[in-house]
């Protein structure tokens, strides 16, 4: 199926034939990030359901899992991880700690950087999270064959380094 059209149009052949798509055009980046916007839309939704019942935003479960992986990580560390300006990170890491699922503890080298450490409940709460969203992923990931897999993750991966 050559597709024709605009994004949204390509969307819809995109969903009716998965694996007989071919877009051509002059400048391929424009439309590739589009269709990745128009796709992604769906599935955040879909992840705001899955974390809703633990009353958990996307961002949050993420600090919570950057938290556990990196213990004592500091707020500007989270911040570059993730890609969110300081004034959004205070407000969102604010949340955590009022709901005792973080807390903060003032550097012994520096008294300006507060370091993070999940608290026993938000411990708990992420590990129950975590295999909610897991069942997430592989509910998605079924959808594709190992090779659609693999080819997806190196698109991921090419187009995060930039």
């Amino acid at each position: 199926v050559l597709a024709e059209g605009n994004v949204y149009e390509i969307r819809r052949l995109i969903d009716r034939h998965p694996h007989r798509i071919r877009i051509d055009c002059d400048n391929p980046g424009p439309v590739a990030s589009a269709l990745a916007r128009e796709g992604h839309a769906p599935r955040h939704r879909r992840m705001v359901e899955r974390l809703d019942p633990f009353a958990l935003r996307p961002a949050e479960f993420s600090i919570l899992l950057l938290v556990e992986a990196n213990i004592g990580i500091n707020q500007s560390q989270i911040g570059e991880a993730l890609g969110v300006s300081p004034p959004n990170l205070v407000a969102v890491i604010t949340r955590l700690i009022k709901r005792r699922l973080l807390r903060r503890s003032q550097s012994r080298q520096d008294r300006r950087v507060h370091h993070l450490h999940l608290t026993p409940a938000g411990a708990e709460l992420l590990a129950q999270a975590v295999v909610e969203v897991d069942a997430f992923e592989a509910d998605l990931s079924a959808a594709l064959t190992a090779q659609e897999l693999r080819v997806l993750r190196k698109a991921l991966a090419k187009v995060s380094a930039r």
